[in-house]
């Protein structure tokens, strides 16, 4: 049987969003399939994290897999940039196993000496092709570390959009055919359709209202959100704006002066959310904007879709794959778009009906277990040498 060695060291974060969330929820169903023998590697400088232990309770009850401990080097110190201890050294040699295949499940970071056939997810390229909205340089250099990286040592590529394939391949001479496209999903167990008064009464909700449900970061489109909601206050004054979700450090936050159109009392600011918040604020929003300049999936859509809530996004990058003809869109740069769609949507229930019916459908398409199938497949192509 195929030994395949997954990297999990991610898992250990404490908010379970972004890369987090994808290992998390396609190594469960890796390891429930059982296809290939899996092992699970983490860097553990002298066990100070603690890392084996959070590893075992994400996954011991999902499917049986070894893991494999490097206690000499810090995984943080390998994300702060010291690939030279990938280097000086095979990375069989650091989590003392072989395997057949090993898999990366981020750009970075990744080895560059490895006996073993090499798989690197590549989630987006947006400190790359949106560098303007990145306000971390650090994080802008380890990308373009990472593609010199990955144009030295050709591993086969997974992506989570056809969007970010074509990316890659703009970025990059590694052929189309070693890139494959793994689509994400939504955690059904989260995300389903449960209105829940209590919930949003709590969170300080009165009355109808619309809602962004992401980072707070200005990329995805919060600042036409404000505009186009003050410029539609006049035809819907009776509907609010709800904005959730904590901000994401590594990418730039709205300028001050954008705040100042979040005043009205009608739009409240809630933070992070937990998973039954999200599924109550998701389930109960006439409407869900993501207006995002660049994703390299979009993982809200889904979820929206698979709340039964009516979704607005942009027409760029991987949106439009995510949305398929169930969604709305939008130019992410016109805030005039984004306030017609909105009061065009809000003006009719049938439509929002059939939104929220082709939503239903759309988010039924994508699931952990297919994501893990496609993923499988690669490996096997990984193993072939194709």
């Amino acid at each position: 049987m195929m030994k395949v060695i997954m990297e999990a060291q991610r898992a250990t974060s404490s908010q379970m969003r972004g890369i987090p969330y994808y290992i998390i929820n396609l190594y469960r169903q890796l390891l429930k399939r059982a296809k290939y023998e899996y092992g699970l590697a983490v860097f553990d400088k002298d066990k100070i994290r603690g890392s084996r232990a959070i590893i075992e309770e994400y996954f011991w009850h999902y499917g049986i897999a070894d893991i494999f401990e490097c206690n000499s080097i810090s995984y943080q110190s390998l994300l702060d940039g010291d690939s030279w201890l990938y280097e000086k050294a095979f990375y069989e040699d650091y989590i003392d196993t072989n395997g057949d295949v090993f898999f990366f499940p981020n750009i970075f970071p990744f080895p560059t000496r490895l006996k073993g056939k090499m798989i690197i997810t590549v989630h987006d390229l947006i400190p790359i092709k949106l560098p303007a909205y990145t306000n971390n340089p650090t994080l802008i250099d380890k990308y373009k570390s990472s593609i010199e990286n990955m144009i030295k040592t050709q591993p086969i590529v997974m992506v989570d959009s056809q969007a970010t394939k074509v990316d890659i391949v703009e970025c990059t001479n590694i052929k189309p055919d070693r890139i494959h496209v793994t689509y994400l999903a939504h955690d059904s167990s989260i995300c389903f359709p449960e209105k829940n008064e209590s919930i949003l009464s709590a969170l300080g909700i009165r009355g109808p209202y619309m809602l962004y449900l992401a980072a707070i970061d200005i990329r995805k489109g919060i600042d036409i959100i404000l505009e186009a909601y003050h410029a539609m206050q006049r035809t819907f004054p009776e509907i609010g704006l709800v904005i959730a979700g904590a901000v994401d450090e590594g990418y730039s936050t709205l300028p001050r002066q954008m705040w100042e159109l979040s005043s009205s009392p009608k739009v409240l600011l809630v933070g992070y959310v937990t998973d039954d918040q999200k599924r109550a604020l998701m389930s109960g929003a006439e409407l869900f904007l993501f207006p995002s300049k660049y994703e390299g999936f979009g993982l809200p859509i889904l979820e929206a879709m698979a709340c039964g809530c009516p979704v607005i996004t942009s027409n760029v990058s991987s949106m439009p794959e995510v949305a398929g003809d169930a969604g709305i869109l939008i130019d992410p740069y016109s805030a005039e778009e984004l306030a017609h769609e909105i009061e065009r949507v809000l003006g009719s229930e049938s439509l929002r009906s059939e939104l929220r019916k082709r939503g239903l459908a759309q988010a039924a398409k994508f699931s952990w277990d297919k994501t893990a199938e496609q993923t499988e497949a690669v490996f096997q192509l990984a193993k072939e040498g194709l």
